[in-house]
């Protein structure tokens, strides 16, 4: 989902560029940078990324329509309520 989101917002780009903009652990995607590479591999073959293979990487419309019905993972945080805590003795 954030490397779908970090390329509809940025616009296309290899996926080396997309690894070294934006992964590593303290990067915008906070992934290591062979991880965002096996989840750029996953969404070629899935269908939700296009390009790759010396092209730009770019968001298909199935990827369009995957980022418009599930909901950002902060806001579906937030609807979860916590357990109540036990009280200490």
């Amino acid at each position: 989902m954030r490397i779908l989101r970090a390329l509809k917002t940025h616009g296309s780009m290899s996926a080396r560029d997309l690894e070294d903009k934006f992964g590593g652990v303290k990067g915008e995607l906070r992934l290591p940078k062979q991880r965002v590479r096996d989840m750029v591999k996953v969404g070629l073959k899935n269908g939700v990324l296009g390009g790759g293979e010396r092209k730009p990487l770019v968001v298909t419309s199935l990827g369009d329509d995957f980022l418009r019905q599930t909901p950002p993972a902060e806001d579906a945080m937030r609807d979860q309520k916590t357990p109540p805590r036990k009280k200490s003795q």
